[in-house]
């Protein structure tokens, strides 16, 4: 007979248990511990991620569409917000490890179309450089205003905390940003996170006259 504990012991479900996703975000945790933590989940992560080389081609179409497509609106809900995290993952190991981006994405995306019986023409050109710094994003947000570029570099820089609170409020004038020393503070106090949570839009739908004018287009 197996008790609760042992359950979680076991990680019976998913790469972390809820004791886990509890213990990684409560500042309690000691450092020790929650690095620990960090190593185990680290291991199942690697090994979870080769499973994939199996899971892909061998899961039913409505085994796929059971994960991605559940019959909750909440459940699509954090559904695509888990899909922005797990790609933004994804990308940071291709850029640690040296991979080549845009074939890989490119490529994934093809293969995945032709599988669900479309095809999809891709062309990705990433430029990369260094971060900038918050002064050349004051200059860029005082040129070019509001972008989804600009808006990504100042929510970074909001979970900075060596970053000035006048240089912060700065940018965020530079886009029209409301911005009070109170929301500053409040980021800064993200707690054990290493890398701020990602903002999802998931409450997007694609329409059927959307695919047929983009069919259109590339014909």
């Amino acid at each position: 007979m197996t008790s609760d504990s042992d359950k979680e012991l076991h990680h019976p479900a998913g790469l972390i248990s809820d004791n886990e996703s509890e213990c990684l975000f409560d500042g309690e945790t000691s450092q020790k511990a929650r690095d620990e933590l960090r190593e185990q989940i680290s291991n199942r992560l690697g090994q979870t991620l080769r499973d994939f080389a199996v899971v892909y081609p061998t899961l039913r179409e409505c085994d796929i569409e059971s994960v991605f497509d559940p019959d909750s609106p909440r459940k699509v809900t954090e559904v695509r917000a888990a899909t922005q995290d797990a790609l933004a993952m994804l990308v940071y190991g291709m850029l640690t490890n040296g991979d080549m981006l845009e074939m890989r994405l490119q490529d994934a995306i093809q293969n995945a179309a032709i599988s669900y019986g479309e095809q999809i023409d891709v062309e990705l050109s990433l430029r990369r450089g260094p971060l900038p710094t918050i002064e050349q994003l004051i200059v860029q947000a005082d040129e070019e205003g509001i972008s989804e570029g600009t808006l990504t570099l100042l929510e970074y820089f909001l979970y900075e905390t060596d970053v000035s609170q006048e240089k912060l409020i700065e940018a965020a004038e530079c886009l029209s940003i409301d911005f009070s020393e109170e929301d500053i503070v409040s980021a800064n106090q993200m707690g054990p996170c290493v890398r701020k949570p990602q903002m999802a839009f998931t409450d997007v739908t694609i329409s059927d006259e959307e695919i047929e004018d983009s069919t259109e287009t590339n014909k």
